[in-house]
């Protein structure tokens, strides 16, 4: 059921609610990227946006339920990464060159949008937001984890689950600090997909020894 605290009020259907809900969105997502969360309000996102502040409030109750949707949006290209991205084959050597590739692509959504990382600590910093933001991870990580699956096939779904929110969230950070200072660093994106090829690494070892001493 929506939260008439958090989620747009309403769905626009004509062309002209439609372009006002995303000069909205855009309004907002151009204050993160250039001050941060802190300065966001709804009177200046009306303001950046060329609108009046009443506009803002027929299609989003307050600057929170802006931000929660602006992570739902950016989960958008994420989901349908992983959609898109094919079963690993099985055999083990290739995983890692698909599991490369899967970070890749990672990385090209990261460099187009400066403003993720900070929407996203907007999230987990926000008591009124914490909770959905946490569903909206999970469902993520919960596409992750089944592409992963096949390399810990003696791992319950609820641990293959919180292993994949864990390498998110371990992901997600190193590639928000690859835009600090406001531009973006390739090399520090590098840093982060080799270390998430080193992290599954060690996990996967770390499942198989598990079951063997389970045995």
């Amino acid at each position: 059921m929506p939260d008439p605290v958090l989620d747009r009020r309403a769905t626009p259907r004509q062309a002209r609610a439609r372009e006002r809900v995303e000069s909205i969105l855009a309004a907002a997502r151009r204050i993160i990227e250039e001050d941060g969360v802190e300065p966001l309000s709804t009177q200046r996102i009306a303001k950046v946006a060329g609108i009046p502040v009443g506009s803002v409030y027929q299609f989003f109750p307050n600057k929170h339920s802006i931000v929660l949707e602006l992570a739902k949006r950016s989960l958008v290209p994420m989901n349908d990464l992983v959609d898109r991205t094919s079963p690993a084959p099985a055999g083990e050597e290739q995983w890692w060159s698909w599991w490369e590739a899967f970070l890749d692509g990672l990385i090209a959504l990261w460099r187009e949008d400066a403003s993720g990382g900070a929407i996203w600590s907007a999230c987990a910093g926000t008591p009124e937001l914490f909770a959905r933001a946490s569903e909206l991870e999970l469902e993520y990580a919960r596409g992750v984890a089944g592409r992963l699956s096949p390399l810990f096939p003696h791992d319950s779904v609820r641990v293959q689950e919180r292993r994949a929110v864990i390498l998110s969230r371990m992901i997600a950070f190193g590639l928000d600090c690859a835009w600090f200072g406001g531009s973006w660093d390739e090399d520090a994106a590098q840093v982060v997909k080799r270390t998430a090829v080193a992290a599954l690494a060690a996990e996967v070892g770390a499942a198989r020894m598990a079951a063997t001493a389970r045995r």
